[in-house]
């Protein structure tokens, strides 16, 4: 049966849904543009971003944030730069203040949607979302090094090396873009490409005075470095520069360098208490992830010296920080370097399930080199429980997923 609904009803109803209507478009319509000096204070954090001056990078997006508080690209490009740091909990804040606020345009849109993404690791959509600001008329100069970055984050080489190629060309000295292409080029063991690139950044970087830049550069030959000596210097001044502009990441990466450098001469007590220094920064400073990734280097010692029972609970350990942090790409190289253990421990059947793990993540994230290494190890898994047909399927089909471009 209906039910009459007087018209006056429907007028008043007619009404009210009018004036939601109205509200939502309002919320939706874009944000008015930031004021002047708000603009100017972002542009000097965009430059400081592009010198890899993370920490004055984010004093100046404070600042801009200070004069504009709904202001979401220069909460976009903080959220970045925490993250950057290893400062994962400001990230997300920054995140959240980014989300709660209107954009301007539909570049600031996916500029949030782009780093949105990179945040959780998924560079897939991270890139979607930088490649249709790379079309847009509204894109700034911005654009294409983001690109390159979240091509690069995902493994992706090929796109990432164009695209810092397309950089170059019109600026040849851009500090992110040949950083970003040296270490591309250093992830394809590619040295006689990447040490060039290292050089003509390390110029780039001092004429801009960017000790981050310098350290980054040195921490970066350190890792790639021919011999020991060499390697453990370049960490040593990286983490001078580091000290300098007070980025405590970068620190703590330099000393991690210098204890794997120690460790491979077999210097394990040395190496240890370097370790446990770096993780003491980290962890004092919310680093969250270096934290994890500290614990899990370290566990590798008894891992080298033949305890794979000592290397599995040290494992474990990490893998139980890595989940209370919620470092998702920490805890899946944790699992990963579990498997190992397993596999050599002749725990074989252990370590499939874990890898499956990883591999479901790296896969999602979009990192195609750490998935085929899950490939690898296991294949070799298989091969030593005697499943011999299922280790070639696995060893073909990490073969072929690192045949593609």
């Amino acid at each position: 049966r209906w039910i009459a609904i007087p018209p006056r009803a429907l007028q008043i109803a007619g009404i009210l849904a009018t004036l939601v209507l109205a509200a939502y478009l309002w919320f939706q319509l874009s944000a008015p543009a930031p004021p002047q000096e708000a603009m100017r204070w972002y542009n000097e954090g965009l430059q400081a971003i592009n010198a890899n001056s993370w920490s004055r990078a984010s004093k100046r997006l404070e600042r801009s944030l200070q004069q504009a508080p709904n202001f979401v690209a220069a909460h976009c490009r903080l959220a970045e730069i925490y993250q950057q740091l290893d400062m994962r909990d400001r990230a997300q804040e920054q995140m959240l203040a980014a989300l709660g606020n209107r954009t301007r345009n539909s570049d600031e849109e996916d500029l949030r949607i782009a780093t949105q993404a990179s945040l959780a690791a998924k560079w897939p959509e991270a890139i979607q979302a930088a490649q249709r600001r790379l079309k847009s008329a509204e894109a700034p100069i911005t654009a294409p090094p983001d690109l390159a970055r979240w091509y690069s984050s995902a493994g992706q080489n090929k796109p990432a090396i164009e695209i810092c190629n397309a950089i170059l060309a019109k600026d040849p000295s851009h500090p992110g873009a040949l950083l970003r292409l040296a270490n591309v080029h250093a992830n394809l063991n590619e040295p006689s490409k990447s040490r060039p690139l290292y050089q003509k950044a390390r110029a780039s970087f001092e004429s801009l005075s960017s000790p981050e830049g310098l350290a980054e550069v040195d921490l970066a030959l350190a890792r790639i470095a021919p011999t020991v000596p060499e390697s453990i210097t370049l960490a040593t001044q990286a983490e001078t520069l580091a000290r300098q502009s007070k980025n405590n990441a970068l620190i703590a990466q330099a000393i991690l360098v210098r204890a794997e450098r120690l460790e491979s001469q077999g210097k394990f007590e040395e190496s240890r208490n370097l370790y446990l220094d770096a993780i003491q920064i980290a962890e004092s400073n919310g680093l969250y992830a270096t934290v994890v990734n500290g614990w899990i280097d370290l566990a590798y010692s008894p891992y080298f010296q033949g305890n794979f029972e000592s290397a599995v609970n040290d494992f474990q350990k990490a893998i139980s920080l890595a989940v209370r942090y919620h470092t998702q790409r920490a805890e899946a190289r944790g699992r990963t370097a579990l498997a190992t253990a397993y596999t050599n421990s002749n725990q074989a059947a252990l370590a499939l399930p874990l890898l499956d793990q990883s591999f479901s993540f790296y896969t999602q994230a979009g990192l195609r080199t750490q998935a085929v290494q899950t490939i690898l190890f296991k294949g070799q898994a298989f091969q030593k429980l005697n499943r011999f047909a299922e280790a070639r399927t696995a060893f073909q089909a990490a073969l072929k997923q690192s045949e593609l471009p």
